[in-house]
């Protein structure tokens, strides 16, 4: 991999992925400044009874008053409620949202899983596959988010940010090494028994990437963030060492390299292996630092889990405080962090600086809002302004699909919907599809100038405000991401989706999204740019999965089908233990259309339903050879 791909590779991801907190304690127009740190004692443990008393930050030598400050504790996966299954296969969630229950709930961690294709030879690429899908189906939480990466900088093998385990899956097991004999840099006289000046290619384009990564997380703030080094490990034969396990790759002092970094070295020389593809250790240091990014290196030849478990001790236990600087300019300079404890005895891990904001106008010239652009490039969601989204695909013409975009924002987050407004306030929005190289393949952006009426006011405080757009895009596989800000209080928010597009054409059968209705938001004021939507559903959607027992929904779609024979369509729900708690079938006839399409609609009351978790799935059969296709949703019941 050479320094441009590396390049290449975190310019493709910043474009396509975005931080899911933005701690609302402070407005978003407040340039606050907000650390996650952990304090230990001596022998490494968490202290988790601290106050804001008895921590004090220095930011370039002056002290600075801390606004806020909160214990995370994220319950660890094996204590989060697993995932729903019908026949052993996870679903998928098909909604969005940056909504955060809180700080003790489901903020979730954030894991980049580095696969070292250049230091593994292929022969041994499915012991690195394996490790990494242990991790994410054992240690991974519905709540955490993952981005895969490899160091060889392999596009079909990259991830963005997702809390989607088969995307994630998916994207390991495409995995292959390639390890090759690379060619050292030629060595001086000087220097010729020092492999910092010996290194090869490959292993200085990993420094970079691990280096590149640190820098890309870096202004993610409010979040623990973890990088977990997969490779093949030490080569057969190697001894490895005694004692504690090294699961860090050191950045200040030589070690033995538990990743793919002593692919083909003896125990002996694993250190000087470290150090060359670290060659400039410090200036790696200084960026992991700054950044509080973590890297571990995994071995396949040791155990695992005691590795993983720590890694999500690490990233579940944590203070965030928040600060205003005392130095207020937006001048993009560097600020130097000192966080200390006034209880003898503990270990503060923070980070050691951070980059200001830069007010000076972008060199090129663009319609969007800073603040937009700012939520485009950032590799996660923005809590502040709270929204869920739906996208179902239908069928659309040229080829092209058509995506129904329904975004629920909110009314709380809304300055209109205050009583002080008067009903009057904005709404700035922007939806983009991209593909995997991170290029646009539809968007839309506008503003909403919102006049509310008191009644509908009230209804917009009380129930949100529902907004609808419909994009057209080719099939293919898509990151959809939708940021929004308020007009008045500068509120802002974004979320990412996960869209797959179907082809259609393909096949006897196929089936559209599901959309749901849900009686007790119909009272939700709509509106957006989509004035046609009645044209597909009776009533607008919703982007909620969570209802009560009292509620009723309702749910759709279209079955496309290569000839007019009548269809069957069975709509079932399934309770976690996968007992069947409701079953309804019906026979459809084409509506009309050429090539036919079949639409379906089944109510449900859920007053029949206790509280738990649920899959509704929809399977429709008939047609050319008897075929089926299906679509299932989970949703809860309070």
């Amino acid at each position: 991999m050479t320094k441009a791909t590396v390049g290449v590779l975190v310019v493709a991801l910043g474009v396509t992925l975005a931080s899911q907190q933005q701690p609302p304690t402070f407005k978003s127009n407040v340039a606050a400044v907000v650390l996650d740190i952990r304090v230990v004692d001596r022998n490494g443990r968490f202290v988790d009874d601290l106050t804001r008393d008895e921590l004090r930050v220095f930011e370039d030598g002056r002290e600075q008053t801390i606004s806020t400050f909160d214990l995370v504790n994220i319950p660890p996966p094996l204590a989060v409620e697993a995932p729903a299954f019908i026949d052993s296969e996870p679903v998928a969630a098909d909604v969005a949202s940056n909504a955060i229950a809180g700080l003790n709930g489901s903020l979730g961690r954030l894991y980049v899983l580095l696969l070292d294709d250049a230091h593994t030879e292929p022969g041994r690429s499915g012991v690195v596959r394996d490790q990494a899908r242990d991790f994410i189906e054992r240690h991974f939480a519905d709540d955490d988010r993952a981005a895969i990466m490899t160091t060889g900088g392999t596009r079909s093998m990259t991830q963005e940010f997702t809390n989607n385990r088969q995307r994630l899956l998916q994207a390991i097991d495409r995995f292959e090494g390639h390890l090759r004999t690379d060619i050292p840099v030629p060595c001086d006289s000087d220097h010729s028994a020092d492999p910092v000046y010996c290194a090869t290619a490959d292993e200085r384009a990993t420094q970079q990437t691990l280096t590149a990564i640190a820098d890309w997380l870096a202004p993610l703030a409010g979040r623990r963030k973890a990088v977990l080094f997969f490779g093949q490990g030490a080569a057969a034969g190697t001894v490895l060492p005694s004692g504690p396990d090294p699961t860090d790759l050191d950045l200040n002092s030589p070690g033995v390299a538990t990743g793919g970094l002593a692919a083909r070295s003896t125990a002996a020389a694993a250190g000087a292996m470290l150090r060359a593809i670290l060659p400039d250790r410090q200036q790696t240091a200084d960026a992991t630092a700054r950044a509080n990014v973590n890297i571990y290196g995994l071995d396949p030849r040791r155990d695992a889990d005691g590795v993983f478990a720590r890694i999500v001790a690490d990233t579940s236990s944590y203070y965030l405080l928040g600060y205003v600087p005392t130095n207020d300019k937006h001048d993009g300079t560097f600020r130097k962090l000192d966080v200390r404890t006034t209880r003898p005895g503990l270990t503060v891990l923070a980070r050691t600086g951070y980059t200001a904001k830069n007010d000076a106008p972008p060199k090129k010239a663009t319609t969007l809002a800073p603040a937009l652009t700012e939520l485009m490039a950032s590799p996660v969601e923005t809590s502040g302004l709270t929204m869920s989204v739906s996208a179902p695909v239908f069928r659309g013409s040229g080829g092209k699909a058509s995506v129904e975009l329904v975004v629920d924002v909110a009314g709380r987050d809304l300055s209109a919907a205050s009583d002080a407004s008067g009903g009057k306030g904005s709404l700035e929005l922007l939806a983009v599809v991209a593909d995997a190289e991170g290029h646009e393949r539809a968007s839309e952006h506008g503003s909403l100038t919102l006049k509310l009426s008191d009644a509908t006011r009230k209804a917009v405080m009380e129930h949100g405000l529902r907004v609808m757009s419909r994009l057209n895009v080719a099939p293919g596989r898509y990151l959809l991401r939708v940021a929004a800000i308020d007009g008045a209080e500068q509120t802002r928010g974004s979320v990412q989706y996960d869209l797959d597009v179907p082809d259609f054409s393909k096949g006897p059968l196929a089936m559209s999204g599901l959309s749901v209705v849900a009686l007790s938001e119909l009272a939700r004021p709509t509106t957006g740019s989509d004035k046609d939507w009645m044209q597909r559903f009776d009533r607008p959607p919703t982007a909620n999965r969570t209802f009560t027992h009292e509620d009723e929904i309702e749910v759709s779609g279209e079955i496309y089908s290569a000839d007019a024979q009548p269809l069957q369509a069975t709509t079932e729900v399934e309770s976690a233990s996968g007992a069947v708690v409701f079953s309804h079938t019906e026979t459809l006839t084409p509506a009309g259309a050429k090539p036919p399409v079949f639409r379906h609609q089944t109510g449900l009351a859920l007053n029949s339903l206790a509280p738990g978790r649920y899959v509704l799935s929809v399977t429709a059969r008939g047609g050319v050879g008897r075929a089926t296709t299906s679509r299932r949703f989970v949703f809860t019941i309070q």
